[in-house]
């Protein structure tokens, strides 16, 4: 018991020092007479002493038998902890309590967790299960791995939302509890269909979506549950509270949950749940909202491979593209490149091979959707001298690694990890002449520092990280920067014909006779000023001044650091 509990009254973390002692150790006879004479000072233990831990509750219903005395509560808690049901029908049948009563801020239903039957008997009283909960039952049942009470409250209609089946996942249960709430969800959702087969004509079903060809689809309604719930309300169809979807107004598949294993989606898929590739109120697929800050080594690849394995599409137009094109594909390469960058910055050059090892088995390798990624041609329709053709995803990643971060965030340890970052993406792509040409533009329209019109970064870590400009505003710069453009162009013709002449690896061909070649481009066109080289100074670089570069973060592919100024 923490020191300076009060033993009669409740601390600020709800219940009294009594409380504490029983929900800490299991009682045995010495802790038992250890209670008495605590009691004996005038110590009680109330109803909140049930719900301190996973033991209180045991420990609890022995101090009734031994110490009754010492328990200050009402007669049909202690028929609940005493799993009595004689004494709880007696209770309830009286009148002299209601199964909705209150004791301090516990609930009689969140007592009778853990016992099926009184769980049962509340719920036919007319126990009120959609109450407002710090902590639901239902969610006391999942963390004290109560199935049989979980099974009890879902029977009588608990609320039942996929945010409870994301937070099953964390028991490592082996998905029992998992189990039990999906195939409920799923036996609500047939239900919720039947009432509206039964309610609405054939016209309004598949007005809805419900129905199809004027049969019933054979997946689980699950994106439309919110439009059945709110055309039954419209015709004053009364439906059971537990079948209603928890924010009827948006649309959301199950698959836009952040579940977090593929054990959890092969269970939802196989009772049912079809909906892989819907959009959302917002326009995204299932997708679009799990590509996030997740890192490449943890469960994203897998949930992404998942998705995909099981018809999600990929190359499906991002809800913000207007009408550029840009995919799934292209949001995958921008997040990756993100979630690679941070990888290199804090990952020493020499433990960097790990990196490169492919896995024996390409179902099981954490890159293979990175290589997935970065393989696919799936041009965008971005109007930009950067690529000629539109972006791809290669091209979009590349891209996010040059405009995201400043040159400060590629300096680890006095090492620029620059170029390891672009190689690593670069060797996981289809290695043909005209990508390696393609990557050469991208770098050169960059080292200029031309503007890019494309899908540009956004100022922000969300999911969408691409931005699309207008016609209008690509053909103002684009006329304003007409004639840095043909200088441009002049330029890349020579760096494709030295590329091709030296026949040299892509990244060798950027960090020697490139960089030089852009070095003598700027220094004749003397974009190099006294800003750009303080910016560079500033992160602890001296550099030879024919190696001077401005504050470009492509100019740090082949940029000489001589010296790390503490």
């Amino acid at each position: 018991m923490p020191i300076g509990a009060s033993l009669s009254t409740s601390t600020s973390l709800g219940g009294t020092g009594l409380d504490k002692f029983i929900g800490a150790v299991e009682l045995n006879a010495e802790k038992s007479r250890m209670l008495t004479r605590l009691a004996h000072r005038g110590g009680i233990v109330t109803v909140r002493g049930a719900l301190q831990s996973p033991i209180s509750k045991a420990n609890l219903r022995q101090v009734l038998v031994e110490n009754e005395e010492v328990v200050d509560i009402p007669d049909i808690a202690k028929a609940i902890i005493q799993e009595s049901e004689h004494d709880l029908n007696v209770e309830l049948l009286s009148g002299r309590a209601s199964p909705n009563d209150v004791i301090g801020n516990t609930a009689l239903i969140q007592l009778a967790v853990g016992w099926p039957r009184g769980i049962e008997i509340l719920a036919d009283s007319g126990v009120d299960m959609h109450r407002s909960w710090p902590l639901s039952p239902l969610s006391m049942t999942m963390r004290e791995r109560n199935y049989q009470s979980s099974k009890a409250l879902l029977e009588a209609g608990h609320p039942l939302k996929p945010d409870d089946i994301c937070a099953a996942e964390t028991l490592n249960d082996g998905n029992k509890m998992a189990k039990i709430l999906i195939a409920e969800l799923s036996k609500r959702r047939k239900r919720l269909a039947m009432i509206a087969q039964a309610s609405m004509s054939q016209i309004d079903l598949a007005e809805i979506g419900l129905i199809e060809n004027d049969f019933l689809p054979s997946s689980i309604p699950d994106i439309i549950a919110s439009k059945i719930c709110l055309a039954l309300k419209e015709r004053d169809v009364n439906i059971d509270l537990s079948l209603e979807v928890a924010e009827p107004s948006i649309l959301k598949s199950v698959y836009h949950q952040p579940f977090r294993k593929t054990d959890t989606l092969d269970l939802l898929f196989e009772h049912g749940f079809k909906d892989i590739d819907a959009r959302d109120s917002s326009g995204k697929t299932p997708l679009m909202t799990m590509i996030s800050s997740s890192g490449i080594f943890e469960s994203s690849h897998k949930r992404r491979r998942w998705l995909i394995s099981k018809g999600a599409d990929p190359t499906r137009s991002l809800p913000w593209s207007n009408n550029s094109g840009g995919t799934v594909l292209h949001l995958l390469g921008t997040c990756l490149a993100s979630m690679l960058a941070r990888e290199i910055t804090h990952t020493a050059p020499s433990e960097l091979r790990q990196f490169q090892v492919p896995a024996s088995d390409s179902e099981k390798d954490p890159l293979f959707d990175l290589r997935y990624t970065l393989q696919a041609p799936c041009p965008d329709n971005c109007l930009c001298a950067c690529s000629m053709e539109g972006c791809t995803p290669l091209l979009a990643a590349l891209r996010h690694l040059l405009l995201r971060y400043t040159p400060r965030f590629y300096m680890k340890d006095g090492v620029n990890r620059l170029p390891g970052a672009l190689n690593f993406l670069i060797s996981r792509a289809e290695r043909s002449v005209d990508i390696q040409i393609s990557i050469i533009r991208l770098v050169t329209f960059d080292a200029l520092d031309l503007t890019h019109t494309c899908c540009r970064k956004s100022d922000t870590f969300v999911d969408d990280r691409l931005q699309y400009m207008d016609k209008t505003e690509v053909d103002e710069i684009r006329d304003e920067e007409s004639l840095l453009l043909k200088e441009f162009e002049a330029l890349l013709d020579d760096l494709v014909a030295e590329f091709l002449r030296l026949d040299l690896p892509i990244m060798e061909f950027l960090q020697g006779p490139w960089y030089r070649m852009i070095l003598g481009q700027i220094n004749r066109l003397g974009t190099y000023d006294e800003i750009h080289m303080s910016e560079v100074q500033g992160i602890g670089l001296k550099l030879q001044a024919t190696d001077a570069v401005s504050g470009k973060v492509s100019l740090m592919l082949g940029s000489k650091v001589l010296e790390i100024e503490d």
